[in-house]
């Protein structure tokens, strides 16, 4: 896996719209050769993981439930069991039981599927993982971390990573001691996450077909919005239709909409509903808004915006999934359309920000159009290009490329918010039924 450095500043990637100025708009219906491997390797990657879920149907366990005695993730196509050394960590009896079968079950898997499966034993769950990651910057609080500091799971060598500019040695000593070799410490002057919204301009589209920036009844994922803020017009993309109780929302990133005029959201000429959530003080770029028919008649739909369609949507989101690394992953939003890029970081903390992430990479860096994403990309859907699942929501990204001649406004690094984890934390069911529902 190539190794990544921030060597720019992290920008969120909503921008305005003004003075009839044209920055970049998607017009690309033709599938790109990024997009069409993609397919391919995600296709691969699913199949081998579809090996491992039906090992574990047989014993009544899910492959999520793993993740609390073990990990997963992918080298190449192929896929890789972590599983602890020993149940001494779990729990009452009937998880240690648990753990004996799935070991069991995938250390025969790995046996004969030697080409495919791989298999580890390891000594921490990505669940101890993932807990010592959230409370991190709580637990050592008085160590006083620079805003330059980032810390993630890394599935590959089982244990978490900091990166930081600064750290005394009585406190690398500390953590060392505290964490052992759970954690591995990278300490680097030159390194960078300074976050800064900036508004650059656009136009809509002039395309043929119907396209991300045109009014929806059916509403999805990959379309564009609008809002003003203090006068000034500003669009970001949005990831589907989710239900909560009784009420639909259009999800999008929190930062796209944390300064709405009059909380009032436009999908695209005609007002689409209010804002309802903000979720970015919670560690997590989500946005609600809280659809209604005061514009034109809106229904929910599982859509999902990819090259366009004269009949409307090309695709449907079927699910939800949580992702692995170096699992391949697409994006689809307003600017840049559908590209495609590698799990590099699975679960990632900011502690400027404090926000939960995942890092996609996209490492065709020598592509004529190298770049993951742009400005206007957030709030777009990162998904599975196999079978269509909802991963993440387009949050932020290193944006270093020069995109429709304006420098440092796409990047090939993307940042998005776990979609899995804000559904469950507050309550959010995604639209995947196949027939739009009015209101």
């Amino acid at each position: 896996m190539k190794k990544i450095i921030l060597l720019t500043s992290l920008l969120l990637l909503s921008f305005g719209i003004f003075n009839g100025s044209v920055l970049a708009h998607d017009d690309s219906r033709e599938k790109s050769t990024n997009a069409k491997q993609s397919e391919k390797v995600a296709s691969k990657q699913n199949k081998n993981k579809e090996k491992i879920e039906r090992k574990l149907s047989k014993i009544g366990v899910s492959f999520e439930e793993v993740f609390d005695m073990g990990d997963f993730y992918y080298k190449n196509e192929k896929i890789v069991v972590n599983i602890l050394k020993d149940a001494g960590k779990l729990k009452g009896e009937n998880k240690k039981e648990k753990y004996k079968k799935v070991k069991h079950k995938l250390t025969k898997l790995h046996k004969k599927n030697k080409d495919s499966v791989l298999f580890n034993e390891v000594s921490f769950s990505r669940e101890e993982l993932n807990q010592n990651l959230g409370s991190f910057y709580d637990v050592n609080s008085s160590v006083g971390f620079s805003e330059n500091t980032i810390i993630w799971l890394d599935s590959e060598n089982n244990r978490l990573e900091l990166k930081t500019n600064k750290l005394s040695d009585k406190n690398k000593k500390r953590l060392n001691k505290d964490y052992g070799k759970m954690l591995k410490i990278n300490i680097d002057p030159s390194f960078t996450t300074n976050f800064k919204k900036t508004n650059h301009v656009t136009t809509v589209g002039s395309n043929a077909y119907k396209g991300r920036e045109a009014d929806w009844n059916k509403l999805g994922a990959g379309l564009g919005i609008k809002w003003q803020t203090n006068g000034e017009r500003n669009s970001c993309s949005t990831a589907g239709t989710v239900t909560k109780d009784t009420r639909e929302f259009l999800v999008t990133a929190g930062h796209c909409i944390e300064d709405v005029d009059n909380d009032i959201v436009y999908q695209w000429d005609s007002v689409v509903g209010a804002v309802h959530l903000d979720a970015q003080a919670s560690g997590f770029d989500l946005g609600l808004i809280q659809i209604n028919n005061n514009g034109i008649e809106r229904k929910v739909s599982n859509g999902l915006f990819l090259y366009g369609d004269s009949d409307g949507y090309d695709a449907g989101l079927t699910g939800t999934d949580t992702p692995l690394q170096d699992e391949r992953h697409c994006k689809t939003g307003k600017t840049t359309g559908v590209t495609c890029g590698d799990v590099t970081k699975p679960r990632l903390e900011d502690q400027a920000t404090g926000q939960i992430q995942i890092e996609v990479t996209r490492e065709e860096t020598n592509a004529p159009q190298p770049y993951l994403l742009a400005k206007g990309d957030s709030g777009g859907a990162l998904y599975d290009p196999d079978n269509n699942e909802l991963v993440g929501i387009t949050s932020m990204g290193i944006l270093d490329y020069s995109f429709h001649g304006e420098a440092n406004q796409a990047g090939y690094v993307g940042y998005f918010t776990p979609f899995e984890e804000v559904a469950n934390k507050y309550d959010l069911t995604l639209y995947t039924n196949p027939t739009a529902r009015g209101l």
